[in-house]
């Protein structure tokens, strides 16, 4: 999207980005430039695995979230994740027999 190289930056134009859902990963990774767009995009499914990994320790803690709530976020991040808040595993359920 060009309006994320516009010179001086617009800022509303990264918040809109950002919302699309088929916005660019060039243009989502502008998005991460801006305060207020940030959250945003670290929430969008486009971004790259990498980049959500990197944004798990953003110093805004929104932006971390965002990142930890990302559906593209990896499985096997996520369960590091989980992991160290220390949730417990759920057991599989057992077939219980029914009463009539």
């Amino acid at each position: 999207m060009e309006l994320t190289r516009h010179e001086p930056p617009v800022q509303k134009v990264f918040r809109e980005v950002a919302r699309h859902r088929d916005a660019t990963v060039p243009a989502l990774l502008a998005c991460l430039t801006d305060s207020r767009a940030r959250q945003l995009a670290a929430a969008h499914p486009a971004l790259p695995p990498s980049v959500l990994t990197g944004l798990l320790a953003d110093d805004d803690h929104r932006v971390a979230e965002a990142a930890a709530a990302n559906p593209s976020l990896p499985a096997g991040v996520m369960a590091d994740l989980l992991r160290d808040l220390h949730v417990p595993r759920l057991a599989p359920m057992e077939a219980t027999p029914t009463r009539h």
